[in-house]
């Protein structure tokens, strides 16, 4: 993903990584990024640093369609990663980044289940 964005690393940064479970992997460096992130519409950006990992996690698997999904649909949320549009991970963002990406707007759907805007 790095290279196809064509960035520059701002620095490095020494980091160990603490897996599910408490394990913890030996440290090593990374390159250090600013990434730009924004809506679809445009009117929204946020900039934050990343670290480069070869490897976040191995393929998700997508959504498949069911009901919400046209629900979804008509209330013009867009729902991506569905059917045949699983692989890695290749941006995640953290809980300090994630907050400032949500709007606070939410819609409950029949089934339940909660878009959440951002």
């Amino acid at each position: 993903m790095i290279s196809a964005l064509g960035l520059v690393p701002l620095r490095q940064q020494h980091l160990s990584h603490t897996l599910f479970g408490g394990e913890r992997i030996n440290e090593k460096f990374h390159k250090v990024y600013k990434i730009e992130l924004g809506s679809l519409d445009g009117s929204f950006n946020c900039n934050f640093d990343a670290v480069d990992q070869d490897i976040i996690c191995n393929d998700v698997p997508s959504v498949s369609y069911e009901p919400w999904i046209e629900e979804c649909q008509s209330m013009n949320i867009q729902v991506f990663n569905i059917e045949n549009n699983s692989g890695p991970i290749d941006i995640l963002v953290g809980e300090d980044v994630a907050g400032r990406l949500f709007t606070g707007k939410e819609r409950v759907l029949s089934s339940g289940l909660v878009a959440i805007e951002t």
